[in-house]
């Protein structure tokens, strides 16, 4: 082979390993979903330097350290553990490969228009491309399971066209109320695809553990005052002192 083509074999396996990642060898189970982005490269490269590329890359695998690329799996699991499948501007997203000698180790795509694009993120799902100060492109952390009795607006379907909204409390168990009752009145229950903390009722304190799930805003009542939750210290939600926190009202999500 040339050095001309084989110039041409290396830029093919790093199209490659920009979007399956250094150890692509799960190609087989990725093409099938992924068909589009791959007749994209095949168009841009020969049969045989894609080929070649194809035979290097399981060279490559074939060299690679397998305890480490079990890791790196396992992490992978983790992120997809971690994350919603979408970017904060709601575009969908799929998760391809962990690399983690990467700056950007989460290796994926998003689709836009129809399109889907190759990307990669942080290990704690910032974008590449930071360009907005809303950092749009970032992944989504998967919400947390709720105590009993935060009030959510829920629906199913999609978040652009809700099936079905409503305003429900949880039950602490991942799932809601029916018929916007609480865990005094409620017995029956149902799952939702999506929910949102929204502004809750004002709640007396007597003290103990802090009430309010973390990433939620919130107010309290200090001394016929209301603060920003946010300054507050754990000790001052025990009630130990003459000022410490008499109600709050979560407000929803930051």
């Amino acid at each position: 082979m040339s050095n001309q083509d084989q110039d041409k074999v290396n830029d093919c396996i790093d199209d490659l390993k920009k979007f399956f990642g250094l150890y692509p060898y799960e190609l087989g189970n990725i093409v099938e979903n992924d068909g589009d982005f791959l007749d994209s490269v095949r168009k841009k490269y020969s049969h045989l330097i894609f080929q070649e590329a194809e035979s290097q890359i399981a060279k490559i695998n074939a060299r690679g350290d397998k305890m480490n690329r079990e890791e790196e799996l396992e992490k992978l699991e983790e992120v997809r553990e971690k994350f919603e499948n979408k970017t904060k501007d709601g575009l969908e997203v799929r998760f391809y490969d962990y690399v983690e000698s990467r700056k950007y180790p989460i290796i994926g795509s998003f689709c836009i228009d129809g399109e889907w694009r190759s990307s990669s993120w942080t290990s704690e799902g910032a974008h590449t491309k930071r360009t907005r100060p809303a950092f749009h492109r970032d992944l989504v952390l998967k919400k947390k399971n709720l105590p009993k009795d935060i009030l959510c607006e829920v629906w199913n379907g999609d978040t652009d066209n809700p099936i079905v909204s409503q305003e429900v409390y949880s039950d602490g168990c991942s799932r809601f109320f029916i018929g916007g009752k609480d865990s005094f009145l409620g017995k029956e229950t149902r799952s939702f695809d999506n929910f949102k903390v929204i502004e809750n009722p004002i709640r007396p304190w007597f003290g103990g553990e802090c009430p309010v799930p973390e990433g939620l805003k919130h107010q309290v009542f200090i001394r016929s005052r209301w603060y920003d939750g946010a300054i507050m210290c754990d000790w001052q939600w025990k009630f130990d002192k003459a000022y410490d926190i008499t109600a709050y009202q979560i407000l929803g999500e930051k």
